[in-house]
């Protein structure tokens, strides 16, 4: 994730989100906000927090983000008792599935920014606006929009 290159480089690197360009890509943006892994968040999300509210009143609509986070990479550090009920499995399947698919998305959107920015390099032209801070004009939703149908 940027914000975590951006900590660990000693080259200037923009912690800022590349694929949205809202935010710093932190863990919690990547899972939760990243408006570039919406379409593939949601319908996860809303499986997830349906079985761990219905199931196991844990009340996931409503807990913090941090705490959204934990529960998705480990719900048993929150809520140790839930490795011992019959859900732990498929919740442990619905949470693979979400992080393993919004790799998946980040990964293929940013493939299409590297195509992109390699062949306007070559014909020196600017490098494609989602990998520079001025991403939140129209133009460049236009652009970010069409790498996300790509993918």
């Amino acid at each position: 994730l940027q914000s975590t290159k951006a900590r660990f480089n000693q080259n200037s690197v923009d912690p800022t989100c590349i694929l949205c360009g809202s935010g710093d890509e932190t863990m919690e943006h990547f899972i939760l906000h990243c408006s570039a892994l919406d379409e593939v968040r949601q319908p996860i999300l809303l499986q997830i927090a349906a079985m761990l509210d219905s199931e196991l009143n844990l009340d996931f609509r409503n807990r913090c983000d941090m705490d959204k986070v934990q529960m998705i990479l480990d719900c048993n550090k929150i809520f140790p008792g839930v490795n011992k009920c019959d859900y732990s499995k498929q919740i442990e399947l619905l949470t693979r599935k979400l992080c393993y698919s919004l790799h998946c998305r980040r990964s293929c959107i940013i493939d299409k920014i590297h195509e992109m920015s390699s062949v306007t390099s070559r014909s020196s032209k600017p490098l494609s606006p989602l990998i520079t801070k001025q991403s939140a004009t129209s133009g460049d939703t236009q652009n970010r929009d069409s790498y996300k149908e790509e993918c």
